[in-house]
């Protein structure tokens, strides 16, 4: 007998980070266009709300179980690894920065606690919480500055 378990939230990451770039103190300058490599890093406290939990059991009608906001709090960190693109044509105020941001989140804890959910019994909880040992996030980008 196969039961498919589905586990469902809405997830909300917040964070307050201190950071600093470095850029290189000179351009490589190929076809007009000087290009400029920084590197970033950040650190600092953050939050992830797991919010809206429903674990749902396929293979049995109404064994749909709902849970409770979890927030879970961790040292949050990033480093940023771009470039940024500018002409070398004077009087050309345009630039454009690319890039790709790794950001740690840390981990979500005990989803599911039978304490954190009213009530005592097993069946208001999960006997056994569910954890993610590591959050992250990929975060390419793209940015534009004119200087008018």
């Amino acid at each position: 007998n196969n039961v498919l378990y589905t586990l469902k939230a809405k997830l909300n990451l917040d964070a307050i980070l201190a950071k600093v770039y470095f850029s290189t103190p000179t351009s490589m300058i190929w076809k007009k266009i000087a290009y400029t490599p920084y590197f970033g890093a950040a650190l600092g406290p953050g939050w992830q709300a797991w919010s809206d939990i429903n674990l749902e059991i396929n293979d049995v009608i109404g064994a749909n179980q709902a849970y409770k906001q979890k927030i879970s709090s961790n040292a949050v960190w990033f480093v940023d690894l771009g470039t940024k693109l500018r002409s070398v044509i004077p009087n050309i105020n345009f630039s454009v920065n690319l890039g790709a941001k790794l950001i740690g989140w840390g981990q979500a804890r005990q989803i599911g606690l039978i304490t954190q959910q009213g009530g005592a019994t097993r069946n208001d909880g999960l006997v056994r919480p569910f954890k993610v040992k590591f959050v992250y996030s990929i975060a390419p980008y793209m940015g534009v500055q004119w200087n008018y």
